[in-house]
């Protein structure tokens, strides 16, 4: 796989930094990296590790320990292999399928769902220090120790993690020697005294170097409430028209992509609010209800409409491939952090996002280009 300037850049970067804090000899440190969504963070850290373990300079006796929330660890494990498959043979990539190895090997990579092991539910619990099996995973860390192996945290998507007293108990657990976080919207960047002083490592890409390689796109448009009402011929509830602008930029951009020989359906995202928001909704539906029923009424088939919710999931198989037939998606925030969809272009928010944080997040998943590439036709190089 071909890198990318600016990510050939932030790898060296990131094996850089990581060599002083190492040879400064702290334990714990943490390595903020910040990068944009769609700048390819999983492929950079792909990439870092493979550089860090494969240099005759560096031959430390370390093991990596990756965690992200949800499905998110899954997906790295297999973004990980096909990297390394790709031509780059290197090492295992494991997960809790792998604990009856008793411990991690030098430069193996031990893939983790963040609520499987802070939950105090009773089946996590006997992940952690009940099981039947001869190792659980508190054991699997303190057999990977005892070997005099140093392990690395990656905490991916580390603004959803880390958050509780458990969460710092699991961090004191596994004892890192560094401890790299990932994210577009880290909560804690150094100061250039603890970088000085090497407590703590930043890397930071810029989003003006990922645009400029085409990865993702040059602004999202947003259009004020203002503007919204003052289109409003037909005195249409402002849900609907919403609804409508959303359906009209679908068509227009549809069609520009069909212009250039393109097969990409441009798809809309419907982000519902919270629950206490739930029932202000047309004509006393809640949103859920309203959005499906008017997309179907607006000639927008249900198999068509997929849905992403805690409790309801439907037509997600294939929705993330450019040709998918689903043209909407209606969800609350589990597409918020993570998911790589690069046709989503047009976001309808029925939420009023306060955290900053968590509307870059949002935001995000409107940015990627579809082929990671601007076109000529400059409209499809925004979203809306």
């Amino acid at each position: 796989m071909q890198l990318k300037n600016f990510q050939s850049n932030a790898i060296d970067s990131l094996k850089d930094t990581f060599y002083k804090l190492w040879q400064g000899g702290n334990k714990g440190v943490p390595l903020v990296f910040k990068s944009p969504t769609g700048s390819g963070k999983t492929i950079m850290m792909a990439e870092f590790l493979h550089r860090i373990s494969g240099e005759a300079s560096f031959d430390a006796d370390k093991a990596f320990l990756w965690i992200s929330k949800g499905d998110l660890a899954n997906q790295s494990k297999q973004k990980l292999e096909q990297y390394y498959n790709d031509g780059i043979p290197w090492t295992n990539c494991l997960d809790l399928n792998n604990l009856n190895n008793g411990y991690l090997k030098k430069n193996e990579v031990f893939f983790v769902n963040w609520e499987k092991i802070v939950s105090k539910s009773k089946d996590n619990r006997k992940l952690r220090t009940e099981g039947e099996s001869n190792t659980t995973f508190d054991k699997f860390i303190k057999n990977t120790h005892e070997k005099n192996r140093e392990l690395v945290l990656i905490i991916d998507e580390s603004h959803l993690n880390l958050e509780r007293d458990l969460a710092q108990e699991i961090v004191n657990i596994i004892n890192p020697r560094i401890a790299i976080h990932v994210s577009a919207t880290p909560r804690n960047i150094p100061n250039s005294d603890d970088e000085l002083d090497l407590k703590a490592g930043y890397v930071r890409v810029n989003h003006a170097d990922v645009v400029a390689e085409g990865l993702i796109k040059e602004s999202v448009q947003i259009m004020p409430k203002e503007e919204i009402e003052a289109l409003d011929k037909n005195h249409k509830d402002l849900d609907e028209l919403l609804i409508d602008l959303a359906l009209e930029k679908q068509k227009v951009l549809k069609l520009a992509y069909e212009e250039l020989g393109l097969n990409i359906n441009p798809l809309i995202l419907i982000q519902l609010p919270n629950d206490e928001q739930e029932n202000q909704a047309t004509d006393g539906q809640n949103k859920l209800e309203f959005s499906k029923e008017y997309l179907i009424n607006n000639g927008i088939h249900e198999s068509e409409i997929a849905i992403w919710l805690s409790d309801r999931k439907e037509n997600l198989d294939n929705i993330v491939k450019n040709s998918a037939i689903e043209k909407v998606l209606i969800f609350k925030q589990a597409a918020a952090t993570g998911w790589d969809c690069p046709r989503a272009q047009i976001l309808v928010s029925f939420r009023e996002i306060r955290n900053p944080e968590f509307r870059v997040q949002v935001l995000g998943r409107i940015l990627r280009m579809p082929e990671a590439k601007h076109y000529a036709n400059n409209l499809l190089n925004h979203s809306y």
